[in-house]
Parts: structure tokens; C-alpha cells; sequence
């Protein structure tokens, strides 16, 4: 399957609102771990939170995280919930029972959760 779009006109960089200067402005780069099993979502999520500046590292699994945790330390760990080897509540858990990840900002990440996995995300 091949799909073609056409291009309605050509960009205009005068007009472009992300212009090179605004981004590298705009945003306070942060390290960042990205975990989650779904190889698409990681790798897109992965060059958009790069694109922005971002150092980003990525883990499929939770026992990755949890290596690339203690190696790298990031400013911040955007953690699927549902992993193959572990749920993202055991990471979040893990993460705030060690006092070298304490200044770790957590961020839950899911396609399907509810009302109840936000609280519990909130509790890990």
C-alpha cells in the first residue's frame, strides 16, 4: 500500500510558530527514561520528546528500566503500566523505595487505563 499526500504549499519560515530559536527557548531539556514494550509507541514518543530538546533513553521491559535507572538517573521516568515482565506500579514502587532515585519524577503512561489505575499510579 502506498499513500500520497500532496502538499498544499510550501512552508513558510517566517510564519512556522516552531522555529528553531522559540524551541530551543521554549524548552528546559531534561533526561528522560522511556519505558515501554509497544517498539512503535517507544520510538515515536522517543523522537518527539528528542526533537524537543530532550536527552531520552529507552527500556522495553521493567527489568531494563530498573539497570538504565540506576546507571543513568534521569530527571524524569515515563513508565508504561503494563509490561511484560512487570507492571509500572511495581517500577514507580521500586523507584521510591531507593533513596538515589528520590529526585526521579514519575510520569504513568497507558493506552487503556481507568479511573482506578490512576489512583494507583498516584499511590506507587
Amino acid at each position: 500500500v502506498t499513500v500520497r499526500l500532496p502538499i498544499c504549499c510550501e512552508p513558510n519560515p517566517s510564519t512556522d510558530r516552531h522555529t528553531e530559536t522559540e524551541t530551543s527557548t521554549s524548552v528546559n531539556p531534561v533526561s528522560i527514561l522511556l519505558v515501554d514494550d509497544c517498539e512503535d509507541a517507544l520510538q515515536s514518543l522517543s523522537t518527539v520528546l528528542a526533537l524537543d530538546g530532550h536527552s531520552v533513553d529507552t527500556a522495553d521491559s521493567g527489568a531494563a528500566a530498573m539497570r538504565r535507572l540506576k546507571s543513568s538517573k534521569p530527571d524524569v521516568a515515563i513508565v508504561d503500566i503494563c509490561l511484560p515482565d512487570a507492571d509500572g506500579f511495581d517500577i514507580a514502587r521500586a523507584i521510591r523505595r531507593d533513596e538515589s532515585l528520590d529526585d526521579i519524577y514519575l510520569v504513568a503512561l497507558s493506552g487503556y487505563a481507568d479511573e482506578t489505575d490512576g489512583r494507583r499510579a498516584f499511590a506507587a
